[in-house]
């Protein structure tokens, strides 16, 4: 079961408890960059990521300007500046919605605004928004900021570390509560490696209350792409690299380390392997080749009745994990999967591939059938 990190303004804390946070240092300037966000009754944070004569741009979740229940989408939320860790927002903007997603299939939960007229303050805007980070590993120490329901719209953090990966969503102990979504994950030196965006949780048999297993943030990579479906080199538009000729050197894809599966699971009567999500979504695995791509060690796969597989809503099917290599037999061109989705980014050249991923980057591209083609979509090619 997955919460989403908003809070209905008119209800606030009264139906959901905070949850406790580690103290965190914040600096005035992580302070004034991260932004409280409120769009039709729905109040959540946000980052500030680009300021200049094109535009200030913030980025948050889709489900603040998406409705998650109903899907209603609206245009106009509006943004609050702080001037310091300890002040409610004072300086306030309307902003536009310029792109917005909410797809619990693809787990993708975006939304970036462009501030518009000022509503009122007198404050100025930073002038150095936050960077990315797109190099985070498991492992990593991170801060998570936002205003959490319940105190008073001051900006709060929460510190823990990367669990892992799953379909562009990063995992992590870090708690966050209501009020957070949309605010940024940030690492040591302060650059975005995600947005915080829901609490994962389950069930406790004996008090029936809900209890959280870890904390989901949408994966920057996971962002890029998607803004990147929009053109080529859309995100530039938006974002900053911290590092952008590493960001250009590297093959860009996805860190996922599983499809994100539940449970692995089988019929009786058929060797067909599903994905099972948290969600009672279902994907198919369609041949060998792409499950041992996830799973190239032997891995347990369980049986489950036929009545209890068809409560699964059959979404569509795996593709091959992100960072391999790939081409169909009709086609002399080599793409690499970019992410969880099937993304793929044709490598133009023998000179790009080589110096991506290594000499003996021929014996890593496998085919897949014409027919599983369909399943992937094609991304701006690797430059």
């Amino acid at each position: 079961m997955k919460r989403f990190l908003f809070v209905v303004t008119t209800i606030a804390a009264m139906v959901f408890p905070a949850l406790a946070h580690a103290d965190v240092t914040i600096s005035s300037t992580l302070a004034r960059n991260t932004v409280q966000v409120i769009c039709a009754d729905r109040q959540g944070s946000g980052a500030l990521i680009h300021n200049d004569v094109h535009g200030v741009y913030i980025l948050t979740v889709g489900h603040l300007p998406i409705d998650s229940e109903s899907g209603i989408r609206t245009d106009v939320c509006k943004v609050g500046f702080v001037p310091d860790v300890n002040h409610a927002p004072t300086l306030v903007y309307r902003a536009s919605v310029v792109h917005a997603i909410f797809d619990l299939k693809t787990d993708r939960d975006f939304a970036v605004l462009k501030l518009e007229e000022k509503v009122f303050g007198n404050d100025s805007i930073p002038a150095t928004p936050f960077a990315t980070n797109e190099f985070a590993k498991v492992g990593d120490s991170i801060d998570v900021l936002g205003f959490p329901s319940g105190n008073a719209s001051l900006v709060q953090g929460s510190t823990g570390h990367i669990l892992g990966y799953a379909r562009g969503t990063l995992r992590s102990d870090a708690p966050i509560s209501p009020g957070f979504s949309g605010g940024p994950v940030l690492d040591v030196n302060g650059n975005i490696v995600g947005v915080a965006a829901r609490i994962d949780e389950t069930i406790d048999p004996q008090t029936g209350a809900p209890v959280p297993i870890d904390f989901e943030m949408g994966d920057v990579l996971n962002l890029i792409g998607w803004l990147d479906d929009f053109g080529p080199a859309e995100h530039d538009k938006f974002l900053s690299h911290a590092d952008s000729a590493r960001f250009d050197g590297a093959p860009y894809v996805a860190r996922d380390e599983q499809p994100g599966c539940a449970f692995l699971v089988r019929a009786k009567i058929s060797p067909t392997v599903f994905c099972l999500l948290k969600d009672a979504y279902r994907f198919v695995f369609p041949n060998q080749a792409t499950f041992a791509s996830w799973f190239p060690k032997a891995t347990n796969v369980l049986y489950i009745a036929e009545q209890n597989l068809a409560e699964y809503r059959l979404t569509g099917n795996v593709t091959m994990r992100a960072g391999s290599l790939v081409k169909i037999q009709t086609d002399p061109r080599v793409y690499v999967v970019a992410d969880s989705f099937g993304t793929l980014r044709w490598i133009p050249t023998e000179e790009r591939a080589r110096a991506v991923f290594g000499d003996q980057w021929r014996s890593l591209v496998q085919d897949i059938p014409d027919v599983f083609f369909g399943d992937y979509h094609v991304g701006p090619p690797l430059l």
